[in-house]
């Protein structure tokens, strides 16, 4: 086993000291964004974010075509409500790899957290259209996008193809949606 596993499996198993003293022990100009990455992982874990974003950011600035510090640092803007950054590093996932379908989804979930619906439903719809996607959540998500516009009849449209696609027809937050567009457009017999 290598080093960097070495290291990753003490991260798995939670024994981060260790892990700490395999990185500043292993760290060299060759794998110095890996170590950050790794140092940022131990410091989001032990949700010290404002240490574990500043490792991140250091292991971008050596190598900024790295996906896994550009990821964690998603997941550190969405669970701090830092939209506007989890926009701009989507963004960066993104030109980095536009084919990747959850990039293309992140992209569109940053781009409807920001309020930026019509880039959101750009984006949920370049989804649906990649290969391997789960396309319901796709489409249930630009149904939800409709609904905030005061667009039912639009939105029970998404949500309609989002119900086909399941496989559990009663997927109570699909119907719930439908349900709701039913009765925002007064169709009170199908509501029922």
């Amino acid at each position: 086993m290598n080093e960097l596993d070495l290291i990753a499996e003490n991260i798995r198993n939670k024994n981060f000291d260790e892990a700490l003293r395999l990185c500043k022990l292993n760290e060299n100009s060759k794998n110095k964004s890996v170590i950050y990455n790794f140092i940022g992982v131990i410091n989001f874990i032990k949700k010290d974010f404002l240490q574990a974003e500043n490792f991140f950011l250091d292991a971008i600035k050596i190598d900024s075509k790295f996906e896994d510090p550009i990821k964690n640092l998603c997941s550190i803007y969405s669970n701090n409500k830092k939209y506007d950054k989890l926009l701009e590093y989507s963004l960066k996932l993104y030109n980095l790899d536009n084919s990747n379908p959850r990039n293309i989804f992140r992209l569109g979930s940053a781009n409807e957290l920001n309020k930026n619906f019509d880039e959101a439903i750009k984006y949920y719809e370049e989804f649906i259209n990649t290969t391997g996607s789960d396309k319901k959540i796709g489409y249930n998500n630009i149904g939800n996008i409709y609904l905030r516009k005061g667009k039912a009849k639009t939105s029970l449209k998404f949500f309609s193809r989002a119900l086909k696609l399941e496989i559990d027809k009663n997927n109570k937050v699909l119907i719930n949606n439908i349900l709701l567009c039913y009765l925002l457009l007064r169709d009170e017999i199908k509501a029922e």
